[in-house]
């Protein structure tokens, strides 16, 4: 687990160029004697190896990540979420002739949103993949040790204005400055922030300005994020952020296109039931309880591609210590910690949690139904 981990760590290759990544994690489960099928979805780097048990029973999938960030590398510890799975399929592959229903190792690229039509699990959701299992699990860095935390539904989109030079024989005071309207957009908002729900949060950043001081810039573009603690809230938000633009656009001449960048995050449904399976094994597989506790519930800022699954499937996301105490992801302290002895262990120590979790729930009928009965509460 250690050298796979480490070795994709280097490749930290972004989302739907996994090439490397993907393929390293593929042949190691088709030698433990999973029946891999890649390319699914249309998604040249998703895949989808299968163990099958010994008798009839639950399907049980744990999902595997492996992009990294620009700039930064594998700063959210993709490399370890990847290698976790690998290892959970290690420890239930062991045990295959007492295994009970089905085991998924599913590949799930582009996490990360900054890739276009990032979301990869997203895409592997609407094309039915997920309706063949009865449950879902994965581990992800955080502090402490935890079942899994909430997340917030997220538009990843961009706004692109236009505007125009002066025709030939006209003065220059005659055109539309795009910057203008971007400008202006950006107050508006910050206006608007007074008159939605204070756990919104809209993210911005200049993706495109002019060429220089002295060219009018006719195209400006600005990229966004929306997230909130419900997809409903997000929409109404993102039409509001819309009404801002259109207003900016109308009153410096100049025109506003919406488009979305990534697949849409819906927000994490939690499952108490999996969450409290996922904690009793990591007391099992030895982790002291100082290091173990709740995961943080608010506020967080975070968003990921798993939310659609949670609303549909039991599922979880648990969290594995992988550096120093009050580690931030994203940063170039994370990007260290993702291959170090701490970054291992928590990889390890999730690897053999999941595989607890999922053999407790393919033995024990109640345990699924109960696990059925959160999801039905919480939606």
């Amino acid at each position: 687990m250690t050298e796979v981990a480490d070795e994709i760590h280097g490749y930290a290759e972004f989302g739907y160029e996994e090439v490397r990544s993907s393929a390293l994690l593929a042949a190691e489960l088709r030698g433990q004697g999973l029946a891999v099928t890649t390319g699914v979805a249309d998604l040249a780097t998703a895949f989808d190896a299968v163990l099958e048990g010994a008798a009839d029973g639950p399907a049980v999938a744990i999902l595997a990540e492996y992009d990294a960030l620009p700039g930064l590398g594998h700063a959210c510890g993709h490399n370890l979420i990847g290698a976790a799975a690998l290892g959970a399929a290690v420890g239930l592959a062991a045990v295959k002739d007492r295994l009970r229903g089905r085991l998924h190792i599913f590949g799930t690229p582009a996490e990360e949103g900054f890739r276009p039509n990032a979301g990869g699990k997203v895409i592997m959701h609407d094309a039915g993949l997920f309706k063949k299992v009865d449950a879902v699990m994965m581990v992800h860095p955080g502090d402490p040790f935890s079942g899994g935390g909430p997340s917030l539904a997220r538009d990843n989109f961009r706004l692109t204005f236009r505007g125009r030079r002066p025709a030939v024989g006209r003065p220059r005071w005659d055109s539309v400055d795009s910057q203008d309207a971007m400008m202006l957009t950006q107050a508006a908002i910050n206006v608007l922030r007074q008159h939605i729900p204070p756990d919104v949060v809209i993210q911005w950043m200049i993706e495109k300005g002019g060429e220089n001081p002295n060219i009018i810039p006719v195209e400006s573009v600005a990229r966004m994020y929306v997230r909130a603690s419900k997809m409903d809230t997000v929409q109404h938000v993102v039409a509001r952020v819309m009404d801002c633009a259109r207003g900016a656009a109308l009153a410096t001449g100049g025109e506003v296109e919406y488009r979305r960048h990534a697949q849409l995050y819906d927000e994490v449904v939690l499952n108490p039931t999996i969450n409290r399976l996922f904690t009793q094994a990591l007391r099992d597989v030895g982790v002291p309880e100082d290091e173990l506790g709740e995961a943080p519930t608010g506020p967080v800022q975070h968003s990921n591609d798993m939310g659609i699954i949670t609303k549909n499937v039991p599922s979880m996301s648990g969290r594995i210590i992988v550096g120093p105490r009050g580690l931030v992801m994203h940063t170039k302290e994370a990007t260290e910690a993702t291959n170090s002895p701490a970054g291992h262990r928590g990889m390890v120590i999730g690897a053999k949690s999941m595989a607890l979790v999922a053999w407790r729930l393919a033995n024990d009928p109640k345990l699924m139904e109960q696990a059925r009965r959160d999801l039905a509460a919480a939606t």
